[in-house]
């Protein structure tokens, strides 16, 4: 967990997480138990801050990945795999969203009540459109 600590020209943004305050947009960090100055700065607050995975992949895997970044699609290898994992977990998230309302159709499906009059309501928003 990270918690601003101070927001100010004189300090910066000083944030505290796991015991070790991080200046971020300096070069320094002061430990809180030792109230002494760290030897890191911005790069501990990813190193402490974000989770780190590791993966091997193929040669024409790797190969695609440079591709994409050379055409712009990411700006590094790291930010290709970020980009690739946020639209796996996104696409995952809507088939279950999905499939939670297939179901939920199935336990209880519309009945002719709910039903009536839907394909005239549809005719009717159809033909308010300006097209």
């Amino acid at each position: 967990m990270v918690t601003l600590i101070e927001n100010s020209p004189r300090m910066g943004t000083l944030a505290s997480t796991h015991g070790v305050l991080i200046g971020a947009g300096s070069d320094r960090a002061f430990s809180e138990r030792q109230n002494r100055p760290c030897p890191f700065g911005i790069a501990a607050w990813y190193a402490v801050c974000m989770a780190q995975l590791v993966t091997r992949v193929d040669d024409r895997l790797l190969a695609d990945v440079d591709q994409l970044v050379t055409e712009g699609v990411a700006s590094t290898r790291s930010d290709a795999v970020r980009l690739g994992l946020e639209a796996l977990v996104e696409r995952h998230r809507r088939e279950q969203a999905g499939q939670a309302i297939v179901d939920g159709y199935r336990r209880q499906p519309q009945n002719d009540e709910e039903l009536a009059g839907l394909n005239e309501a549809t005719r009717s928003l159809i033909e308010e459109e300006p097209w």
